[in-house]
């Protein structure tokens, strides 16, 4: 807007051109701003101010230049251009630094991001692993503890059935298993016991005869 202002050369439309550049001096203003709210380190901090230090510079050779416009000096307006335009390169070249600056940190923050995930992800497979082991480990440690004393009952049944009375029974457990175990020893026991008695009234009928 300013070029054309100048190369326009129309007092007419050079309210209309400097109505636009004041809307965007203010739009700016109020990104600076609230840009500048969100500064927490120095390094920021500095390119921050390298900005707003060349934008003040070119804001004013830029009104200078435009004063010159105003009073219809286009061809010295014109003669200062180029001083304008090294101030607008300068603030291009500041903006592009804080610019790049952001990108850098926003990569960094990305790349802590995808190794703290990386992190946490391997950790709960880690987790995960290891309960599994533990459950597997606490499983077969219960399947032994109520396995092993019910194949020792059933080998004794098989001992019984066999016709070996002697029968010895370890039951350790104080569960269901454990219980079980009992009423087995008990019903051995009661089996030697009648076993015993008919063996001792044979004996006895033996003998009458």
């Amino acid at each position: 807007n300013q070029l054309l202002a100048i190369y326009e050369r129309n007092p007419a439309t050079l309210q209309t051109r400097l109505d636009v550049i004041n809307a965007a001096v203010e739009s700016d203003n109020v990104l600076l701003k609230e840009y500048e709210a969100t500064i927490q380190d120095d390094e920021n901090r500095t390119l921050y101010n390298n900005l707003t230090e060349s934008l003040a510079s070119y804001r004013e050779l830029r009104n200078a230049n435009l004063e010159l416009v105003k009073v219809q000096k286009y061809d010295e307006a014109l003669a200062g251009l180029d001083a304008v335009t090294q101030a607008r390169l300068t603030v291009d070249e500041d903006l592009e630094a804080l610019i790049s600056y952001n990108t850098t940190q926003a990569e960094a923050v990305l790349a802590q991001n995808a190794a703290d995930f990386k992190t946490q992800s391997t950790l709960m497979i880690i987790f995960i692993v290891v309960g599994i082991a533990l459950a597997v480990g606490l499983g077969l440690m219960v399947a032994n503890m109520i396995s092993n004393p019910l194949r020792r009952m059933v080998d004794s049944a098989e001992e019984i059935a066999n016709g070996n009375l002697d029968v010895t029974i370890k039951i350790d457990s104080r569960d269901e298993v454990g219980e079980l175990g009992l009423a087995f020893v008990k019903m051995t026991d009661h089996i030697n016991e009648v076993m015993t008695n008919i063996d001792s009234a044979a004996e006895q009928v033996s003998a009458g005869s």
